[in-house]
């Protein structure tokens, strides 16, 4: 959902479903073990686009990712991630 704060600046969030692929590789001394595992979980995104001109703009972010896995114990893959990106809209 973008929210327009002026011509060159636009705040977005939304949530939505996330796929993935966890691969796990148990390297001790006495297992060599490889389990991969299917993953559904979800995204919940926020963000700041910045237009430099019509077609260039900077994207500020901030995500937080769930992803729980099912392995021998349950554990959660994601947390918080952060960035910055440069785009171009055609």
């Amino acid at each position: 959902m973008p929210y327009h704060f002026c011509d060159q600046v636009t705040g977005y969030v939304g949530i939505g479903p996330s796929l993935g692929r966890i691969w796990v590789k148990n390297d001790s001394y006495c297992s060599h073990e490889k389990v991969s595992k299917l993953v559904i979980g979800g995204v919940l995104k926020s963000g700041i686009l910045y237009f430099i001109n019509d077609c260039i703009f900077i994207d500020l972010f901030a995500d937080y990712l769930y992803q729980p896995v099912h392995f021998e114990t349950h554990v959660d893959i994601g947390g918080f991630k952060t960035g910055a990106g440069l785009g171009i809209k055609f």
